[in-house]
């Protein structure tokens, strides 16, 4: 911590010769100047940050008794230390009165000197310390109000950033991967704990840089950090410009580096908001960096995300899944009236791998599962399950991102979701006759335009194909060639509606190999 000394005498050898034959750098001291009366050391006070002034008394024009009542009017914080080389109690008397008790007389033993301003500048250095953890505490609380949305002017800088402003600032976010996988295993303590090394390692790594961070814990698993005042790192940006991309690659590799050092659970990413000059901007930009931080779950090669550099990698491609949402419908459900739990756990997985593959934020794979959930939920009770509210589940969307930050975390509550819903779901009649059923329907639905046969149905549900007629019959009211006709008629005459293919392509298509059969049971039977 070093201290700014202006050394004031109306003899320029005396302030040379203090000046230059004490050793000032080792008690922290700048001496910033010499003045040769009290007006010239106002007129520097005036323009020069000081910590303490050191004056004779006796000084033609404003004399030191007269510059040190100045000093106190208008830079109270300013120490002044008196000399004088008249041993009258009148000088000291006025000295107390102005608030100084810092006085020496000439001849001025150096060491008593040197004691002097190493008491002074202990005392500066523990005001500063107050000073600035009171001031720090302020834009603490300033970063948290802004990012609860909490609109109000940005505390003073003066102390702070060590001038009045910060030239160029960046927010960085930082979050643990899988936050919701292995949470549950740390106790409050030991969280605490990891937030606290997480927290240091990030300052750490931005002081390295050249950065001044400030620091908040937005969510038990984002990290909101104000880098500023980092000039020297980004010396070639104008004010409230982007880095260049070798400036960026520098904090990215700082950033990467303490990344690959962390112990703790999960592993860091940070995301990166673009560069900006007034700190009222906080807010902004670090909506800007946990944007950029999204990219993560489809990006897990990358540490480092900067806001608007997306040009980075390769464009994303997000094709819509209304096409193949019902064929995932028909699966998932399928799956869920076998109870099969492995089915249902391997469609989830496959389904997220295909999001993941089309290059899907977390979000957009959210929403693809909320719907699917909704359509099974749909599915199965045309099937005749009775399903409650509650056993229908929740949208994925009302989960924390923070902590459900990953595919893993979502594949895992989603499987749990299905699963929970088959064993809620409630059939008409006991026993597993009725789901068997539900899936031969199914299956006879999906394959009525092929050459199918009861035999083929019983051997696919794997019972024999008496009693898969037993069963279907007793469920349905009719024999499987009935229920098989009726879907085939049903959808020839979609098709009819629908296509502008002939009637004989259609009669293929059905399934009806021949064409005056198939006229003649859609022909209306007479009144």
């Amino acid at each position: 911590m070093t201290f700014k000394m202006l050394i004031v005498d109306d003899e320029p050898v005396i302030c040379s010769g203090l000046r230059h034959t004490i050793p000032w750098e080792t008690l922290g001291i700048d001496v910033v100047g010499e003045a040769y009366d009290g007006e010239e050391a106002l007129r520097i006070a005036a323009v020069r940050p000081l910590d303490l002034v050191l004056t004779d008394i006796s000084m033609e024009g404003m004399d030191g008794l007269e510059l040190a009542g100045t000093l106190k009017s208008r830079y109270p914080h300013i120490r002044v230390i008196l000399i004088s080389g008249y041993e009258q109690f009148e000088y000291a008397r006025q000295a107390v009165r102005l608030g100084i008790e810092d006085y020496l007389l000439k001849p001025v033993d150096i060491d008593e000197l040197l004691g002097l301003v190493a008491k002074i500048t202990g005392q500066l250095a523990a005001d500063r310390e107050r000073k600035h953890r009171k001031e720090r505490e302020e834009w603490l609380g300033w970063l948290n109000d802004q990012m609860q949305g909490i609109d109000r002017a940005c505390p003073p800088a003066a102390l702070l950033w060590e001038s009045e402003a910060p030239t160029d600032c960046r927010v960085i976010v930082s979050q643990l991967d899988d936050y919701a996988c292995w949470r549950q295993h740390l106790s409050e303590a030991e969280s605490k704990q990891m937030r606290m090394r997480w927290k240091a390692a990030v300052e750490a790594a931005l002081q390295a840089g050249g950065w001044y961070p400030l620091s908040i814990f937005h969510h038990p698993n984002l990290l909101v950090t104000m880098a500023a005042g980092a000039s020297a790192s980004c010396i070639d940006s104008a004010p409230g410009a982007s880095c260049t991309n070798a400036q960026f690659d520098m904090l990215e590799r700082l950033l990467s580096e303490t990344s690959e050092r962390w112990e703790g659970p999960g592993r860091l990413a940070f995301g990166v908001s673009g560069s900006f000059s007034d700190p009222a901007c906080f807010r902004l930009h670090g909506m800007e960096a946990v944007q950029a931080l999204r990219r993560r779950a489809i990006e897990a090669d990358r540490i480092v995300f900067e806001y608007g550099h997306e040009i980075r990698t390769p464009p994303r491609s997000v094709p819509c899944l209304s096409d193949e949402m019902s064929q995932w419908e028909e699966r998932l459900a399928r799956s869920i009236l076998k109870e099969a739990e492995y089915e249902v756990a391997v469609a989830v997985r496959e389904l997220l791998n295909c999001c993941r593959a089309r290059r899907m934020l977390l979000d957009e794979a959210v929403q693809v599962c909320d719907e699917l959930r909704l359509m099974v939920c749909r599915k199965l009770r045309e099937s005749g399950l009775r399903i409650g509210g509650e056993a229908a589940g929740y949208p994925l969307a009302r989960l924390d991102p923070h902590v459900y930050n990953s595919y893993a975390s979502i594949e895992t509550i989603f499987i749990e979701q299905l699963l929970a819903l088959a064993s809620a779901a409630v059939p008409p009649c006991p026993g597993k006759a009725w789901r068997i059923m539900e899936q031969a329907k199914s299956y006879i639905i999906q394959n009525s335009g092929s050459d199918l046969r009861a035999a083929d149905v019983a051997g696919w549900l794997q019972i024999t194909p008496n009693y898969f007629s037993m069963l279907f019959k007793q469920h349905t009211g009719k024999n499987f060639s009935e229920f098989l006709n009726e879907q085939r008629i049903k959808r020839a005459k979609e098709l009819l509606l629908e296509s502008t293919d002939r009637v004989y392509e259609i009669a293929d298509q059905v399934g009806y190999k021949e064409y005056k059969y198939f006229s003649a049971i859609l022909r209306p039977t007479p009144a």
